[in-house]
């Protein structure tokens, strides 16, 4: 499956077979298919947090608020912390 990105529309998916568009439209009714923003986020609904590994973690996530907020409140709780790659 070959994954086709274009500026300001949405992700076409190329060469899909009929198993992966099934997948696809499964994975689109749940939802945590849907992002959410950090800010509304109420960090003590979840049991651990997992931070990937993402080039955009090093500029845009270091001085976040809303992002330490939550990472203080992983750390006061002792709750699980996973931070990958870049996101480390």
């Amino acid at each position: 499956m070959w994954i086709h990105y274009a500026p300001a529309k949405a992700v076409e998916y190329v060469q899909a077979d009929d198993n992966t568009r099934r997948w696809l439209a499964d994975f689109r009714t749940k939802s945590f298919s849907q992002p959410i923003s950090l800010e509304s986020i109420d960090a003590s609904r979840y049991s651990a947090l997992l931070i990937p590994n993402c080039p955009a973690a090093v500029s845009d996530l270091a001085q976040h608020k809303d992002l330490a907020h939550i990472v203080n409140n992983f750390i006061q709780e002792k709750k699980p912390i996973c931070a990958i790659g870049l996101g480390v």
